[in-house]
């Protein structure tokens, strides 16, 4: 025979036996009560159980809570910051891979650096200013905007 062992309205045990055992209640007083399953097949583990009528039903999964999910748009400011550290790590990575002013002119053509990481560089003493101007067509003298001793 199949038995359910029902605790707290829930059948924590199902088993098969010949007899029915008897079980002490548990350790706080709560009596254990067996249940003949025999007949009820898809009775589980974790079922509640209805002691007025009997009946077993399968316990409904617990809903998720719904996840707010909050969006912040980065600032110009922060955005400014992640591309200057992105492009310093660039340089630290090429410079220890010996990149040349070639190198880095294709990098600026591609968008991948900017004009003042190119000049940070000259100032630095990393590229030769006059091999990058001939590429770049005009640069560190022509740029008013530029303070060579700046950082």
């Amino acid at each position: 025979m199949r038995y359910a062992m029902i605790l707290n309205d829930k059948a924590h045990w199902v088993f098969e036996q010949d007899t029915v055992p008897d079980f002490a209640p548990d350790s706080e007083g709560n009596l254990i009560v067996v249940v003949d399953i025999t007949a009820m097949p898809n009775v589980r583990e974790g079922w509640d159980f209805n002691a007025v009528t009997g009946a077993f039903t399968e316990p409904e999964p617990p809903k998720p809570e719904p996840i707010q999910v909050i969006m912040v748009e980065p600032t110009n400011l922060q955005l400014s910051r992640q591309l200057f550290d992105l492009q310093a790590d660039l340089v630290v990575m090429c410079d220890a891979l010996g990149c040349c002013a070639e190198d880095w002119y294709e990098r600026y053509m591609a968008g991948v650096v900017t004009k003042d990481t190119l000049r940070k560089l000259v100032v630095a003493g990393k590229l030769d200013e006059g091999d990058l101007s001939a590429r770049v067509g005009y640069f560190i003298e022509e740029d008013k905007d530029y303070d060579r001793n700046a950082n």
